[in-house]
């Protein structure tokens, strides 16, 4: 019997495929044996995610990369005794005077906004530090005021 036949209504059968085609469909069958590739080519997936984990500290290493934002108080506490206030919401905190000068966030704000308290509004950077520091301290009431109340 071929490989492939097939029935046609009136009782007769048509054969597809010849010798060469069931020699072909037997060999398919047959596992191959094959060469497994080299080791390093097996480990290269993990060389890649270590090789891109080292390239995203690379610049850290040199000093460069994104600068730690400076920090501050809610409470005068040396060094933290130069006051400031958030633009939003008009929260007061406290920063070390000496850090807060050399800190980018500083030199990012117009120097004759410097002393305003609403210096804020005059750079992104500013805005994006006092936000964060609206955000602590709401968040800190918010905490305090569920251990009160018993949730």
């Amino acid at each position: 019997m071929s490989l492939y036949s097939t029935s046609f209504g009136n009782g007769g059968f048509q054969n597809f495929g010849g010798a060469g085609m069931r020699a072909r469909a037997r060999a398919q069958q047959q596992p191959r044996a094959a060469n497994p590739p080299p080791s390093w080519v097996q480990l290269l997936p993990l060389i890649l995610l270590f090789a891109f984990a080292a390239l995203s500290y690379l610049p850290s290493l040199f000093g460069f990369g994104p600068v730690a934002d400076p920090e501050f108080r809610y409470a005068p506490s040396p060094p933290y005794t130069s006051e400031r206030v958030t633009s939003g919401l008009g929260i007061p905190y406290f920063v070390d005077k000496a850090e807060w000068e050399r800190h980018p966030i500083y030199e990012s704000i117009p120097e004759k906004a410097r002393s305003q308290p609403k210096a804020g509004r005059q750079s992104t950077k500013l805005r994006q530090f006092e936000n964060g520091v609206e955000q602590y301290y709401v968040r800190t009431l918010q905490t305090q005021v569920s251990l009160h109340s018993g949730y």
